[in-house]
């Protein structure tokens, strides 16, 4: 068994829709990367906004003193020398941190994370099923969390940093927005009408504009550490050459694997392996990953909404020289952007996944609450629960699925019963459809 001081520990982190998923399944493939995996006997399913994020914990650690770093590097790497000593009045609150972990972890393992899994936090001496003797560096997939912020908690840690063009990054997270919609980013697209009917807001992109401004304005905007402890990798230079930067990538975490190991990695995660095709998946969150896509969608109402900073911004990125490509945007885009990927069912449960973890009862009847499919679901639970926020979404949901002429999409290939069901129901919304 390695030692910790034989480990790299890292962090990966990008803004969203850069292609941060894609890339960590890629890295957390290799058997000498280790820590997060979404196969339980890999290592833990958990992300790290789940610690980043989480209160209780930040509380925890304050009142133990107990750093940030330590608890992580123990949490993601059971076998490591680090122990964590606590006091007997601070584990009813580690216990109670440790059932919000499964929890999070549950629903990226399609329930089958457990307690057991986190024992040892609680015991230095706890078995555990990882295959930490083989790893040779220990990562923490951050998906989102700023630069800054990393280097605050995890000051010794090696940051991959994952970029994009956000012009394509813009339009990406409109389609992950429709696909995953909120009543709250619902009402900036439409409005309810006097006679209690939905119709599109005349100029819906401005609030959106301005919301993905936001986010891009707050994830680059704070200042960071310029150390040699910062790998920056261009999603488009990984598409067009993946073997290379992935190499270049394990080699800044002082990992080596074999040219053929690299190629079979980047085999499994293409993009036509992972979405069983090479066109635009619409039951896939993954939709496109194409670069340069943004030139099809982007036109001069969208651009002066996004305003002066974003066209910085791509430039502060590297990704234009200056702002003369702003010329070439035309009035009108070439191509109207699409409504029909929104979800029903996903965006329900997005919105009201927090019964779920709020409920051990929720939890223990509906151990994988992304599980869509039979009448006996988590979905089906709040379709028919008489709760007023969640009564409310379904009414507006279903207006926008009229509204938007959105099918019916499944995320697996039915058979029998199922198909029989899903075409009666696509035949009865397309004859409403031809009524109206």
């Amino acid at each position: 068994m390695s030692g910790d001081g034989d480990i790299t520990w890292f962090f990966v982190t990008g803004f969203p829709k850069s292609g941060n998923k894609w890339f960590q399944k890629m890295l957390f493939s290799f058997d000498s990367v280790g820590g997060f995996n979404n196969r339980p006997e890999r290592g833990l399913p958990l992300l790290a906004t789940s610690l980043v994020e989480n209160r209780p914990l930040a509380r925890l650690l304050r009142s133990e003193g107990v750093s940030f770093e330590s608890f992580v590097k123990r949490l993601y790497h059971p076998g490591c020398t680090i122990s964590l000593a606590w006091s007997d009045s601070s584990l009813p609150s580690l216990r109670d941190v440790i059932a919000g972990l499964t929890a999070h972890s549950k629903k990226m393992s399609r329930g089958r994370a457990t307690d057991a899994q986190y024992q040892h936090l609680l015991d230095s001496s706890a078995a555990t099923q990882s295959p930490h003797e083989r790893w040779r560096a220990v990562g923490l997939p951050g998906m989102h969390t700023p630069i800054a912020q990393v280097q605050r908690l995890l000051p010794s840690f090696r940051i991959v940093h994952l970029l994009r063009d956000p012009r394509d990054v813009i339009v990406s997270y409109f389609y992950h927005q429709i696909s995953t919609l909120t009543e709250e980013t619902a009402l900036e697209l439409v409005r309810v009408g006097g006679g209690g009917q939905a119709e599109m807001r005349p100029r819906w992109r401005r609030p959106f504009a301005r919301r993905i401004g936001r986010r891009l304005r707050k994830y680059y905007g704070k200042s960071m550490v310029q150390t040699g402890t910062i790998l920056r990798l261009r999603y488009e230079e990984l598409l067009a050459e993946g073997a290379p930067q992935v190499t270049r990538v394990l080699q800044f975490l002082n990992v080596n694997e074999p040219p053929e190991r690299v190629e079979q990695v980047l085999s499994r995660h293409s993009f036509e392996k992972r979405t069983g095709s090479v066109s635009e998946q619409r039951s896939s969150l993954r939709r496109k990953g194409q670069s340069g896509d943004w030139r099809n969608y982007f036109d001069r109402e969208l651009l002066d909404e996004l305003g002066s900073s974003f066209i910085d911004l791509v430039t502060d990125l590297g990704y234009e020289s200056d702002s003369s490509w702003t010329k070439d945007v035309p009035e009108q885009a070439s191509r109207p952007w699409e409504f029909s990927r929104f979800r029903i069912k996903r965006s329900t449960l997005r919105q009201f996944i927090r019964y779920w973890e709020q409920s051990p009862d929720l939890r223990a009847a509906y151990p994988d609450p992304w599980d869509l499919e039979g009448t006996d679901s988590f979905y089906e639970w709040l379709r028919r629960c008489d709760r007023k926020d969640v009564r409310r979404w379904f009414e507006l949901a279903l207006q926008l699925e009229e509204l938007w002429r959105v099918d019916v999409v499944e995320t697996k290939p039915l058979r029998g019963k199922a198909r029989r069901a899903r075409n009666r129901t696509t035949e009865r919304r397309r004859a409403r459809q031809a009524r109206s």
